[in-house]
């Protein structure tokens, strides 16, 4: 029980500490630029993919956990990168901040899924510091730590990496094309 709470309490820092840098970095005096590219213009958003990003969250909590008992050394990887993650990212928001323009969601409909989506919009406002994507970093750090893990169910590791994955298809394809737009523009 005493290395349950432990697990959980560095994870919990953990998370703490991302969300603190995140918050200070949005104290950046610089002006953001805007994140948009004809791509993003292209893709709709698709409610029901909201579901992933909550999911995104439950797994900061779950995946650490799963690495410390399966691979203590995996947990201590987890945790190194998304430290120096973290750290990185924050000298990039603070001296490059980054928003996008959200796509538009007839809100009238009272689905779960734009239910989940006006919290979301509530409170991610403004939006600030979208490149690079901690989600997606996390998500990747995930990704190649689930496949490292021995003596794990292949199905399992499945399913965490189809689900990242998918949350990652639409964050990745926008910053992709924003560099690849600024690029071809230079």
């Amino acid at each position: 029980m005493k290395e349950y709470k432990k697990v959980l309490i560095f994870t919990i820092a953990l998370v703490v500490f991302e969300t603190i840098t995140y918050l200070l970095a949005k104290f950046s005096p610089f002006e953001p630029t805007i994140l948009l590219s004809t791509l993003d213009q292209k893709l709709p958003v698709i409610p029901s993919f909201v579901m992933f990003y909550y999911l995104w969250y439950i797994y900061l909590i779950i995946l650490p956990c799963i690495f410390y008992y399966k691979d203590k050394k995996n947990f201590y990887k987890y945790f190194t990168l998304t430290a120096l993650s973290v750290i990185i990212a924050f000298f990039i928001f603070f001296l490059f901040p980054t928003t996008i323009e959200r796509g538009n969601i007839n809100f009238e409909e009272n689905t779960i899924f734009t239910i989940l989506l006006k919290i979301i919009y509530f409170t991610d406002t403004p939006i600030l510091n979208c490149l690079p994507s901690m989600h997606c970093t996390l998500c990747f750090i995930f990704i190649y730590l689930t496949l490292k893990l021995r003596n794990f169910k292949w199905y399992y590791k499945l399913l965490i990496i189809i689900t990242n994955v998918f949350f990652n298809i639409k964050k990745f394809s926008k910053g992709y094309a924003f560099v690849k737009e600024k690029i071809n523009n230079e």
